[in-house]
């Protein structure tokens, strides 16, 4: 890298830094950015866009870092530091959120079934197959106050 500085074909500035790059979290996770320059302004985006414009302005959904980002959804986060009109690279991190377990569970699974009697037949059932069904029950415990 440093070769590539020596150049003028990489920053000085130095890109932002996560507590975690990315991978799966738990719900209400924060993940942390720093900065590991001695000045400038850390600006990250939640939705994965660039927070530097095109032209080099700030973009108008770059927010400033100035604390734990606390995850409630899965997201990219994309990062860079300003620092005196020199942007970073850009960092940026997917972060997958797990999901609470699901609500649903099946409990009742019919395949193969056999053949209609007389009284299916009469209410219009021809085939075995009509009668293959999947039965969900939703377990969540409602509390009612």
């Amino acid at each position: 890298m440093q070769h590539l500085r020596d150049h003028d074909l990489w920053p000085d500035t130095d890109a932002a830094v996560f507590s975690q790059h990315g991978g799966n979290v738990h719900q209400g996770s924060a993940v942390t950015l720093s900065n590991p320059n001695s000045s400038g302004t850390l600006y990250y985006t939640m939705d994965g866009s660039d927070p530097r414009q095109t032209g080099g302005a700030v973009a108008s959904g770059a927010l400033v870092y100035s604390a734990p980002v606390s995850l409630t959804q899965s997201a990219v986060i994309s990062a860079r530091v300003l620092d005196d009109g020199e942007w970073s690279p850009i960092s940026s991190p997917e972060f997958i959120v797990d999901l609470p377990p699901p609500s649903l569970r099946i409990t009742e699974l019919m395949y193969h079934a056999s053949d209609p009697i007389a009284a299916e037949i009469l209410a219009g059932v021809t085939d075995k197959d009509q009668l293959e069904y999947l039965e969900l029950r939703n377990v969540v415990t409602l509390l009612l106050i």
